[in-house]
């Protein structure tokens, strides 16, 4: 009787470390990819910054520069 139920615990124990491997990994994942996000906003949000430093005119004479060339 007292052996069956140290199985079973160690049988519960073994899928504990599984799920807490898993779980590690799930983890470690996510914040790659919320830091991936996080790099990925900020370039859009310089390049924003970038294209609106360009005005219309600024815009339209380069058009012009490039189709002169």
């Amino acid at each position: 009787w007292l052996q069956d139920a140290h199985d079973r615990l160690e049988s519960q124990l073994d899928r504990l470390r599984t799920r807490d491997v898993n779980l590690s990994y799930n983890t470690t994942m996510m914040k790659m990819f919320d830091t991936k996000q996080k790099q990925l906003s900020e370039t859009i949000s310089r390049i924003g910054r970038d294209a609106a430093e360009f005005s219309p005119f600024e815009t339209n004479q380069e058009q012009r520069d490039l189709r002169q060339k």
